[in-house]
Formats: C-alpha cells, structure tokens, sequence
C-alpha cells in the first residue's frame, strides 16, 4: 500500500491563503473608503459650485457672511481633495499587498502541484517495478520448471 501524499509545506500554504483573504478584506475596505472620499468630494464641490458668482446688493455684514461660508465650502472641498488623494494612496497600497500575497499563494499551490505530480510519477514508477518483479518472478519461475522437465 501507498504512502498518501503530503505537501511539507501545507501549514505555509495555508497560512498565506489566511494573508491573502486577509490582504483581500484590507483591500475591499480601502475600495470602500475611496468611494466615500469620492462622493463627499463630489457633494463638497457642488457646494461650491452651487455658489453664486454674481452678488445681489448687501450689507457688510452679509457680504462677511458669504465670504465666510464660502471660505468653509472651499476648504472642506479641499480637505476632500486630500482625503481621497489619501485613500487612493492607501488603496494603491493594498491593492499591491493584495497581489503580492495572491503570488504567494500562487507560487506555492505551483509547487505543491508540481510535488503532487512528481509523487504520482514516483507511485506508477513503483507500481511499474512491481508489475515487472512479478512477471520476472514468474518467468523464472516457469524457466525452472522447464528445466526440472527437461
């Protein structure tokens, strides 16, 4: 009876299966946080572009108003500029961690593959031998009775 096959390397194997679910998850939240960055850039920037350019008569104190609000809709467009910027960076980041340990992975299913084949080739090798023991065996074995015959 045959030895089952064992990949040495199958605890490695699945702890980089682990890393790799792991870096997939880190990824879809990045995903995530650049699709929120992007719609509050998208709403920041239609403030602003919803001001007016064209000012109707007011007081100072309206018109120090309006500057002020406007003063606040631009930077909070700006801050909004950065934090996507900021999370397509990140994102950027894991999405290469992602594909790194998707070649990990990778890299060793291809061995543990290659070490399955190679230990199927070895078992019909094996099995090849004693196919052809036997039929020496019994080749012999017919040989010598020949000769007790004869």
């Amino acid at each position: 009876m045959s030895v089952p096959f064992r990949f040495r390397l199958e605890t490695v194997l699945r702890v980089r299966r682990i890393e790799e679910d792991r870096a997939k998850e880190v990824l879809a939240a990045m995903t995530r946080r650049v699709a929120l960055s992007a719609a509050a850039l998208r709403q920041a920037s239609a403030a602003c572009e919803a001001l007016p350019t064209v000012l109707a008569p007011m007081d100072s104190g309206a018109f120090a108003d309006f500057r002020q609000r406007a003063g606040w809709l631009v930077e909070r467009a700006s801050a909004a500029r950065e934090a996507l910027d900021d999370a397509l960076a990140e994102h950027e980041l894991a999405r290469a961690a992602a594909i790194g340990a998707r070649q990990k992975v990778a890299t060793l299913e291809r061995l543990a593959e290659r070490r399955r084949r190679e230990w199927m080739d070895e078992r019909e090798r094996a099995e090849v031998r004693a196919i052809d023991d036997v039929v020496s065996a019994r080749s012999a074995a017919q040989r010598m009775e020949q000769s007790r015959a004869g």
